[in-house]
């Protein structure tokens, strides 16, 4: 995948019990550490919408490459200095991967995933990832973030919380 993804800095191969590749390090909290304090009972912390933004984006450049990340959640965006990072590719589906390489994809973290993904697997025991599953459990994210506080919401989690409570 990483090749595909046409990626600098990666390296990966084989050995005799199966695939390893080797990743940069990117500095920075994941989203899920970054909006603690906007989680907390009574906070009047409003989660950055310019963060939102830049995970959106992140996830965007996936999709336009022809992946599906499948296995969104808090914890595998990296807000860095300069860029927001998109990590854990191992569950990523969409452009043809070696047989070797290539094995069904069984869901991922259940808290964030689509209610298509979570029928599939239990009626077929696979499901495809799709771009708009992912987006769904990043929209999920936020929507369980604003919940958590209680508060008015903003406009630009309003639209979000329709776009989840749509889906689900």
């Amino acid at each position: 995948m990483f090749q595909r993804l046409d990626v600098d800095s990666i390296a990966y191969g084989e050995w005799e019990l199966g695939t390893w590749n080797i990743q940069p390090w990117h500095e920075g909290p994941d989203l899920y550490a970054l909006w603690e304090p906007c989680r907390a009972k009574d906070s009047t912390i409003e989660p950055y919408a310019s963060v939102a933004l830049s995970c959106a984006q992140s996830l965007a450049r996936l999709h336009a490459q022809g992946w599906a990340h499948g296995d969104v959640q808090p914890a595998h965006f990296i807000i860095g200095p300069d860029d927001t990072h998109l990590i854990d590719l191992a569950l990523a589906h969409g452009q043809p991967v070696p047989p070797s390489y290539d094995f069904p994809y069984r869901g991922c973290l259940v808290h964030y995933e689509a209610p298509e993904i979570s029928r599939s697997v239990l009626e077929r025991g696979v499901a495809e990832p799709t771009p708009a599953a992912d987006i769904y459990a990043l929209s999920l994210f936020h929507h369980r973030s604003e919940l958590a506080r209680c508060r008015a919401r903003t406009a630009w989690m309003r639209a979000v919380i329709r776009v989840v409570e749509h889906r689900s």
